[in-house]
């Protein structure tokens, strides 16, 4: 290919240059190309038949446009054409036709020497960038597929310079949707200096900057205030990659919103560690409080006390009025309580009607002043939904006096001086002392023993005769129970009967006095001449006349025995009768219709009113010993029982004078018109055998030999 002539002087050395040039050209990838003023192609290098598929001859002298694709014909004849700036020479891409109709991108670089006579056209240089411009579009199509996905994440996605103050390069637009802020506002403030949860901030840079030093990952849980003040739990995760831009490394991540989740973990933990009706700490909480509280007192010698607490008969009202009623109960507790107390003292419920209080850094005054203060406001009266309730509670307050004690250590002491309030009458507060507690060990071993004495038979039943006064006849016997300890001996039933009462045990040994009674009674009854008027009285506690079972119990014992019900009495004290009166009272004509009699023990001790005397189906009113022991004195001393006689005669209720000791005694209760009567003065409870020789020198009868 030649660019000039000159025939008039030919050189060697231009000869061989040119030949030199049109090899490179025709060996060249590069298709050449010369155009001339009408854009006719006047030359083409042999490539363009391995770029498009044509021949040399089969492009020279067609209009170059023709195989340029119409989209870009425009912009290429006006840069080939001249009608761009001459000073323009910047390479152009389009596209030109496949001999297959297939097209294919070729970069064009060219220089204008139409002034050139030698040439008078524009020589261009074509390479084939096909594969380049595939890439690059697989590439923009790959980048807005990833834009577009990161555009619809639920998550803000960021690239930050990992820096102390990096700068934030990209923030995906989702951040205006989750914190509010538009992506330029981040870019040009950051997130983590400007809107980080102060608690959260020293951790997060502190986990940031560690994640920069070492290269591993950076992975957290912060809080980031949002344009609208409120606080987003962000979970943030970011690596460390290289890039090929301005900065060698950047921190590219994304934040998801776990605001919700959170709150649903927030939730799960409070719910782990509250009570679920009264929403105060529960038992795990509370213990470790304590404990931690304890930790601190060993470090600064503070004062940790714990006040146990125990609702007063809440049984009672919960079978009486109800479940709903006793957990509103509970709950209006739980309030007036936390009403008492510091913001830094913590209340629990521990389960049913229990309660506990922590105290950190108190005075001892302080803690005594509170505990006075709760038990006074639980007194007062609590307006429910349905229900007006009274009811009081018995407190325990332990201080811990040692740096060795643990939580459960005080939390158990406490409890052992709650026993100890409750013990001294309820309603009261009592303060933990160490003698307590080994009084709480001979309880808990009394009430294993007592487990041991009803399954291998220890007790045993002693009987006080009751006597008519006016002529001294045995005309019945009371059963009094007793327990045969193997180590302590005979132990009479106030040494035990009230741990039986509130370890549950009581029916079961009231049901063997019951049945023991009657059969000894109806044995009596067999063998001696006792007359018609003899009877058994068997006490029965409060438990027993609160279960379901009693009747059944009672008629049980007198079908076995073969005693007429007539023959027993059951004596119930008379605050026991004044217990939810309705169920009481229910029980008491279920009894009556099995036909046995109903004594009220302990008359004048309690508070029972003339209507519920008269309402009951009461026969006998027994005289409490203390309006008997003074009765000998005179007219003023003896005005209480003569008052009770008057009332039973009124009411038509026998009465029966308990604890006489003198005779002058008995001769008083004859003037004032009572009848019947028990005591010392006559003998003391007497165990089986001794009662029967009673029994037998009173009838003058001799025992059976065929009895069985």
């Amino acid at each position: 290919m030649e660019f000039t002539k000159d025939v008039s002087r030919p050189d060697p050395g231009n000869h061989a240059l040119e030949s030199s040039a049109a090899a490179l050209i025709e060996s060249s990838a590069a298709i050449a190309c010369i155009f001339d003023a009408r854009g006719k192609i006047t030359y083409v290098s042999p490539s363009v038949e391995r770029v498009l598929g044509y021949a040399p001859e089969e492009v020279i002298g067609r209009p170059g446009l023709e195989l340029v694709h119409s989209e870009d014909a425009r912009a290429l004849s006006r840069r080939v054409t001249g009608a761009t700036d001459e000073s323009d020479s910047r390479p152009m891409e389009f596209r030109a036709l496949h001999k297959d109709g297939s097209w294919r991108w070729l970069e064009m670089s060219f220089v204008d020497l139409r002034a050139d006579p030698s040439v008078e056209g524009v020589v261009s240089v074509h390479r084939d960038i096909t594969e380049h411009k595939r890439t690059q579009q697989q590439l923009q199509e790959a980048e807005t597929m990833y834009r577009h996905l990161v555009e619809i994440l639920p998550a803000i996605v960021y690239t930050v310079v990992p820096t102390e103050d990096g700068a934030w390069l990209y923030v995906s637009p989702q951040v205006e949707a989750i914190l509010g802020y538009t992506p330029e506002e981040v870019k040009r403030d950051g997130l983590w200096n400007n809107y980080l949860h102060p608690e959260d901030r020293s951790r997060v840079l502190e986990e940031e900057a560690l994640s920069r030093q070492s290269g591993e990952p950076f992975r957290s849980e912060y809080r980031l205030l949002a344009h609208d003040k409120r606080f987003v739990w962000m979970r943030d995760e970011a690596t460390l990659v290289r890039s090929g831009g301005e900065h060698e490394t950047v921190l590219q991540g994304f934040m998801v919103d776990v605001t919700e989740r959170k709150c649903l973990e927030e939730q799960l933990v409070h719910q782990a560690f509250h009570d679920p009706l009264t929403n105060l700490a529960n038992r795990p909480l509370f213990a470790d409080r304590a404990q931690h509280a304890l930790k601190l007192r060993r470090a600064e010698d503070a004062v940790v006390a714990v006040l146990f607490l125990d609702l007063d008969n809440f049984k009672a009202i919960n079978d009486s009025l109800g479940h709903r009623t006793g957990d509103q109960l509970l709950v209006a507790v739980g309030e007036r309580i936390t009403d008492c107390l510091r913001a830094a003292d913590t209340a629990a419920r521990l389960g049913g009607d229990e309660f506990a209080i922590l105290f950190e850094n108190a005075s001892d005054d302080s803690v005594v002043s509170v505990a006075q203060r709760i038990l006074q406001e639980l007194a007062r009266p609590f307006e429910l939904v349905a229900s007006r309730v009274f009811i009081t509670a018995s407190a325990g307050l332990a201080f811990c006096s040692s740096v060795s004690e643990e939580s459960d250590d005080l939390l158990r002491n406490a409890d052992v001086a709650m026993y100890r309030a409750k013990s001294e009458g309820k309603g009261r507060y009592a303060i933990f002392e160490e003698s307590m507690h080994s009084q709480l060990l001979d309880r808990l071993r009394l009430e294993s023993e007592l487990r041991i004495a009803i399954d291998e038979g220890q007790f045993v039943v002693h009987y006080h005769p009751l006597m008519d006064l006016a002529s001294g006849a045995i005309c019945g016997a009371e059963a009094l129970v007793r327990w045969q300890h193997p180590h302590q001996g005979l132990l009479p039933p106030g040494d035990f009967i009230h741990i039986a009462e509130e370890c549950g045990l009581i029916h079961l040994i009231g049901k063997w006095v019951l049945d023991e009674a009657c059969r000894a009674a109806q044995k009596w009854r067999s063998i001696f001449d006792l007359g018609d008027e003899f009877s058994i009285s068997v006490n029965l506690s409060a438990r027993q006349l609160q279960r379901s079972d009693l009747i059944q119990h009672v008629s049980g014992a007198l079908q076995e025995s073969g005693l007429p019900a007539h023959r027993l009495t059951l004596e119930i004290t008379e605050s026991v009768l004044m217990r939810d009166t309705e169920a009481t009272s229910k029980q008491l004509h279920g009894l009556r219709e099995l036909g046995v009699k109903l004594a009220v023990d302990d008359f004048g001790t309690g508070y029972s009113s003339l209507g519920y005397l008269q309402s009951f189906p009461i026969d006998t009113l027994k005289i409490d010993r203390s309006f008997i022991a003074g009765i000998s004195g005179g007219p003023e001393d003896s005005a209480l029982a003569r008052a009770i006689v008057k009332l039973g005669r009124s009411l038509n209720l026998e009465t029966v004078a308990e604890g006489i000791e003198m005779a002058e005694q008995v001769s008083e209760l004859e003037v004032i018109g009572c009848t019947m009567g028990q005591g010392f003065f006559y003998t003391e409870p007497l165990e089986e055998t001794k009662m029967e020789a009673l029994l037998k020198r009173a009838s003058g009868e001799v025992i059976s030999s065929d009895f069985q």
